[in-house]
C-alpha cells in the first residue's frame, strides 16, 4: 500500500473516527455512520495501516463494494474502475481510484465477505466466491 494511504490509516486508527473527522478538510468519515459501517471502516483502516490491500496476494479481507467505497471516500479517493482478478483468497476485486484533490492514482484489492455470492454482471461475476 502506498505510504500516504497507510499513514492516513494509521492516523485514523490512532485518533478514532470523531477526531479524524474534526481534523479532516472534507469532514470524513460521515458523522451519521451506523455502528456496522463504522466498525467495517475501522476494520478496513486497520488493514490498510498494516499495508494490506496493495496486491491481489494481500487484499483487504471481508469488504463489500459499498464498504470499500466508504473507505476510499474517507481517504478522499474516488473509484475510477474495478474488475475481478484471482488472488490467494479466490475472487479479489481490484479497484482503481484517484485522489480527489491531487489526482494521484491508487490500486486497491479487496475480497468481499464469504457470505456474498456474485451474480452475472456484478463485480466478481467471473469467479465463484471462496
Amino acid at each position: 500500500m502506498t505510504g500516504y494511504v497507510a499513514a492516513k490509516a494509521r492516523r485514523y486508527m490512532g485518533i478514532g473516527a470523531d477526531r479524524y473527522r474534526r481534523a479532516d478538510h472534507f469532514h470524513m468519515p460521515p458523522a451519521d455512520l451506523n455502528a456496522t459501517d463504522l466498525l467495517t471502516l475501522t476494520t478496513g483502516m486497520g488493514q490498510l495501516a498494516t499495508d494490506s490491500g496493495g496486491s491481489a496476494v494481500d487484499p483487504l479481507i471481508g469488504l463489500t463494494v459499498e464498504q470499500v467505497r466508504l473507505l476510499l471516500d474517507t481517504l478522499h479517493f474516488r473509484i475510477v474502475s474495478y474488475r475481478t482478478v484471482i488472488g490467494r483468497y479466490g475472487c479479489v476485486d481490484e479497484y482503481r481510484a484517484e485522489h480527489m484533490v491531487t489526482g494521484k492514482p491508487l490500486t486497491l484489492f479487496a475480497t468481499a465477505p464469504s457470505s456474498i455470492s456474485y451474480s452475472v454482471g456484478e463485480v466478481g461475476a467471473e469467479c465463484s466466491s471462496p
